[in-house]
């Protein structure tokens, strides 16, 4: 039963994981238009004599090509992230179901349970 559940579950998230990879791949073509664009106001502003407008853009394309690098590396980084988060999950929920295997419940050796009693 419990590698079953654990089965569905590291299936759901390598299900995701293929679209998480076309959404980087989306994310960094937005990132090469924001550059391009922020080449374009750095050219405008030096060109320009006092310009307030033009400096606000190149300042929004800069936070907005900062944010886009971060969720990049968000993405990039998460399947690796995923697949030990599942593990570690695997890992604990076999562990708290090896305790209850037996006749009875053994409350006191479970981990899910002395967790529980830290906690409140």
């Amino acid at each position: 039963m419990i590698a079953g559940m654990t089965r569905e579950i590291r299936a759901a998230i390598e299900a995701q994981l293929p679209r998480r990879v076309a959404d980087a791949t989306e994310l960094e073509r937005e990132l090469r238009d924001v550059k391009a664009e922020q080449k374009r106001l750095t050219k405008a502003v030096a060109l320009a004599d006092d310009v307030p407008e033009l400096v606000t853009e190149l300042r929004q394309r800069a936070a907005r090509a900062r944010a886009l690098e971060v969720q990049i590396a968000t993405i990039r980084r998460a399947p690796s992230e995923l697949r030990a988060l599942v593990d570690q999950a695997e890992a604990t929920v076999r562990r708290c179901g090896l305790v209850q295997i037996g006749s009875r419940p053994q409350r006191d050796l479970n981990p899910c349970r002395l967790r529980e009693r830290q906690v409140s």
